[in-house]
């Protein structure tokens, strides 16, 4: 039976989504069960950065394209792409009269991810990255008059799904505020609701100059908005990233950078190092000294980078903090081949900071993105005796 409902309730989303997208359906009529798409192409749109193609060096270890992973995952492109990857548009376009919808996962606040869709006024959601109409999240507070309801005139947008993750935050979302303010569009930026990442969410944004007592911030779950400009990017353009590390000054250090920073991810619920006082018996030897970044205010970590010639670390939103570091840093990085996501490999490439990748190994039941991994001592030796080498000369 349960098969069965299953089925029909597939086939009825079907008859609906044609009836919508062929037959142009108001949605209404249907109770929201899916919203054609809206392109900010259709609305006042300038473009900045026309497509192109990023091209980084490989990792400095690393002698052959062939050697990388080729598995793109859920992000798009592979360590194999990065290379040479094709980079998307980037555009600003002000769409007038639209709603932005908010609701939580089954987690609920605060531990839950809040999925955001913003709806234009003929009930088409507008196709940007990051905010994904969900009819089982959505559609209730489109049919329902529970639902807390705002109204703003002006707003800037740069919010996506993840932007309670530290490193998506910074290297996706701040990336955006930065455009935004070359186009004077900040001072209508619209803050996400408090939540566990505030602090950085606040000091961040501080550092750019902005004052985010002025601002306003998403409260209500719909809000409608009288003009709302969005921005898209590509995340890893080396122009956008280059204005953000401007605004922030991070080039200019009050004297050369010299620390070579081990992050320790033993406190870690998942994807720790097994061997990482074997790995750090190692790199003490070389001089590294062991942080804990959870430990640390942004502000904290952004000073500790300032300051920073190695950074070594296992793949975890921690390693995003090499945005803060000046050009030339020389970028550790151990990976895990089952989830083997490539955004510090692009990100550092972007920079111009030196990359070294090392391949961890699973310990214990493969969980993929969670999996506590090993590194080989002695591949581990061989870097930090190559970066030592290359400093010192």
């Amino acid at each position: 039976m349960a098969g069965r409902r299953s089925l029909a309730h597939r086939l009825t989303d079907r008859v609906a989504r044609d009836l919508i997208r062929k037959f142009h359906v108001p949605p209404r009529l249907l109770g929201y069960p899916y919203l054609a798409m809206a392109s900010p192409a259709e609305f006042d749109y300038t473009v900045i950065d026309p497509p192109g193609v990023s091209v980084v060096p490989l990792p400095e270890n690393i002698t052959s394209r062939e050697m990388l992973s080729r598995d793109r995952g859920v992000w798009g492109f592979s360590y194999y792409d990065t290379p040479q990857r094709e980079m998307r548009e980037t555009f600003i376009a002000t769409v007038p009269n639209c709603r932005i919808l908010s609701q939580f996962d089954h987690w609920g606040e605060p531990d839950g991810n809040e999925y955001y869709a913003i709806v234009t006024d003929d009930d088409r959601a507008l196709n940007v990255t990051g905010t994904p109409y969900n009819a089982d999240l959505h559609k209730q507070l489109l049919t329902t008059r529970t639902a807390s309801v705002g109204r703003i005139h002006r707003a800037s947008w740069v919010l996506e799904l993840w932007d309670r993750n530290y490193a998506h935050w910074v290297e996706w979302m701040l990336v955006k505020i930065a455009l935004l303010q070359t186009r004077g569009l900040e001072r209508d930026l619209l803050l996400p609701r408090r939540h566990r990442l505030t602090e950085v969410v606040e000091s961040s944004i501080g550092a750019l100059g902005i004052d985010v007592r002025s601002l306003p911030r998403m409260r209500p779950k719909i809000l409608h908005v009288d003009e709302l400009t969005v921005a898209g990017i590509d995340y890893y353009r080396t122009s956008l990233i280059a204005n953000l590390r401007g605004r922030l000054r991070v080039d200019s250090p009050a004297k050369p950078p010299w620390r070579r920073i081990f992050v320790s991810r033993k406190n870690a619920e998942w994807r720790k190092l097994v061997n990482e006082d074997d790995c750090w018996a190692v790199l003490s030897r070389y001089g590294f000294e062991r942080v804990f970044m959870e430990n640390l205010r942004f502000q904290e970590q952004f000073d500790l980078m300032q300051e920073a010639s190695v950074f070594f670390g296992l793949h975890g939103a921690g390693m995003v903090n090499i945005m803060f570091a000046p050009k030339g840093l020389h970028v550790v990085e151990v990976f895990d081949p089952g989830f083997a996501n490539p955004q510090y490999y692009a990100l550092a490439g972007a920079i111009g900071h030196p990359y070294w990748l090392i391949r961890g190994e699973c310990a214990g039941e493969p969980n993929p993105g969670y999996n506590n991994l090993e590194v080989d001592i002695a591949e581990v030796e061989r870097i930090a005796k190559r970066i030592d080498a290359a400093i010192s000369s």
